[in-house]
C-alpha cells in the first residue's frame, strides 16, 4: 500500500500541487508510523487517521490495529466515525482487542447512537467482550431501533451463554419488525440462535 501511495504521488501533475503535497506528507507520516512500530507516537497516528485521503487512513489503521495500547483508545474512538467503512471496522476490532471497560463503553455508545445503517462491526466488536458484551447486546435487543435489535440478536448467540436462548426464542416468535436493510429482527435472532446452537453442540461433544 505504501508503494501505491508513492505511485499515486508521482502520478499527480504540477496542476495538483496542493494535492501532491498532502499525499507526500501522508506517505511520510506512514513511513514514520511503520518504522516506529508499537512505539509510534499518538501525534503521528492522529495525523495519519485524520488525513483527507482514504488510503492513508486505511494503511494507518492496518498498521496499528494489533497494538493493544490503551492510550490509543481516544483515537480509535474518533475513527469509529470515519466515512470509510473499513477504517470503522478495524477501529472497532482494535478496541475489542484492548478489551477494557473504557473501550466497551465507547463501542456501546457508538452502537446505540444508531447513526450507521448496518452497525455489524460495532456489534461484532462488542461480542468479543464476553459477559460484559453480552449485557450490552441484551440491552440492544430492547431498543426502539430495529437495526440495533437485529444485530444485537444476531451477535448475542455467538458469545455462547445459555441465557441467550430464551431471549432469542422470544425475538424469533414476536419481533417481525423490518430493518432499514429489508430484513427483520426475527431473522437476526434466528441467525443468533443458530450460532448459539453450534457452540453449545460443540461444547457438549468435547
Amino acid at each position: 500500500m505504501l508503494e501505491f501511495g508513492m505511485v499515486y504521488f508521482k502520478s499527480l501533475d504540477e496542476k495538483n500541487l496542493e494535492q501532491k503535497e498532502n499525499v507526500k506528507k501522508g506517505v511520510q507520516d506512514l513511513e514514520t508510523l511503520n518504522s516506529c512500530g508499537n512505539e509510534v507516537s499518538i501525534e503521528i497516528l492522529q495525523k495519519c487517521l485524520s488525513h483527507p485521503y482514504q488510503f492513508i487512513r486505511i494503511i494507518a489503521i492496518e498498521s496499528v490495529s494489533d497494538y493493544c495500547r490503551k492510550d490509543f483508545i481516544p483515537i480509535f474512538a474518533i475513527a469509529l466515525n470515519d466515512r470509510c467503512e473499513y477504517v470503522v471496522e478495524e477501529s472497532a476490532k482494535a478496541l475489542a482487542k484492548i478489551n477494557t471497560d473504557e473501550a466497551l463503553e465507547i463501542l456501546s455508545a457508538a452502537f446505540f447512537e444508531d447513526e450507521i445503517e448496518r452497525p455489524q462491526h460495532l456489534a461484532m466488536a462488542i461480542s468479543q467482550f464476553g459477559e460484559r458484551g453480552f449485557a450490552v447486546l441484551v440491552q440492544g435487543t430492547k431498543t426502539s431501533s430495529s437495526n440495533i435489535r437485529y444485530y444485537s440478536a444476531k451477535l448475542l448467540g455467538s458469545i455462547g451463554l445459555k441465557s441467550a436462548r430464551e431471549i432469542l426464542e422470544e425475538l424469533i416468535n414476536t419481533d417481525n419488525e423490518k430493518t432499514s436493510f429489508n430484513s427483520t429482527v426475527s431473522a437476526g435472532a434466528r441467525k443468533g440462535f443458530k450460532s448459539l446452537s453450534k457452540i453449545r453442540l460443540k461444547e457438549n461433544n468435547e
